[in-house]
């Protein structure tokens, strides 16, 4: 890693860290993560970026952050319930894990000099605060995460894996019934009923 950009990198978010710690989030120093809690909920923004990035040769470094959020208990379930399973195990300790830029115009942040800085941490800063936060914020607790599923919120990327969890959450709620039609709609194929028999057979001995 090109220490000289990854300290740039550093200067446009140190610029950020004061609003961030207001909405809880903290970040060690010339670290890449920021992090909260909320009870068991774990939330970070990791602020990656990539060198010399491609079709910008003038650029030295496009910065992309990724948001996460960690609900123990779902994917305690989940590994309980089915064991091993590739789709779940590709993603520890994370129950989703996504680029900041979801079911929106992708905006592309660049860094190519130093005098980018108070300009891009600006940009930034305004992006965190208009639409980073408020989605964090609505995924505090299991009973949110499932209501951005029922509501079919574009901001979250809903794949197989989350899908897996949104099914779990159910459980854990004792929404049985919801959960199994969940799966069935999503999973209901018969290759895929087989790869996820055991959380299919959970839902169906307690309906």
């Amino acid at each position: 890693m090109n220490k000289e950009v990854k300290k740039l990198v550093l200067d446009v978010f140190d610029e950020i860290d004061e609003i961030m710690s207001e909405y809880g989030f903290k970040r060690r120093r010339n670290g890449l993560i920021y992090s909260r809690t909320f009870g068991n909920t774990k939330q970070k923004v990791e602020l990656v970026f990539q060198t010399h990035p491609l079709g910008q040769p003038d650029a030295l470094a496009r910065i992309y952050p990724w948001l996460s959020v960690h609900y123990p208990e779902v994917n305690q379930f989940a590994t309980a319930v089915l064991g091993e399973n590739i789709i779940i195990d590709s993603l520890k300790d994370l129950t989703l894990r996504q680029p900041i830029h979801i079911g929106e115009k992708n905006e592309r942040w660049f860094i190519y000099n130093e005098s980018d800085i108070k300009t891009l941490s600006l940009k930034i800063k305004e992006y965190f605060v208009k639409n980073t936060i408020p989605f964090f914020n609505s995924l505090k607790s299991i009973e949110q995460y499932i209501r951005m599923y029922e509501m079919q919120d574009k901001r979250l990327l809903m794949d197989d894996r989350q899908h897996i969890y949104f099914a779990c959450a159910y459980a854990l709620k004792k929404e049985y019934q919801k959960g199994y039609d969940l799966l069935e709609k999503r999973f209901g194929k018969a290759g895929s009923c087989r790869t996820y028999q055991k959380l299919f057979e959970y839902f169906e001995q307690r309906l």
